[in-house]
């Protein structure tokens, strides 16, 4: 099992159902970016915009592009509000 910050997935999520405008219910963390058809490349962007301002952070596009799922996306996501902690 995957462990990842559950808050911080909260947060990708509802910024991803935003990005697709559709339910965070709707979701599943699991699911690949890959299967979502209407996450088209503003969505993209916006996603990345609204997930830097939400964390105070900056995504690496290439590297968010690496992730398949919110989880992996958290997980970087996790990481990097580590090292701005120290």
């Amino acid at each position: 099992m995957i462990k990842f910050n559950k808050n911080i997935s909260n947060k990708v999520l509802s910024s991803f159902a935003k990005s697709l405008e559709i339910n965070s219910s709707d979701i599943n963390i699991e699911r690949n970016f890959s299967e979502f058809s209407t996450l088209d490349s503003l969505g993209f962007v916006k996603l990345i915009i609204s997930l830097n301002e939400e964390f105070n952070i900056e995504l690496d596009t290439e590297r968010v592009l690496e992730c398949n799922n919110i989880i992996e996306l958290s997980i970087y996501i996790e990481s990097l509000t580590k090292i701005n902690s120290v």
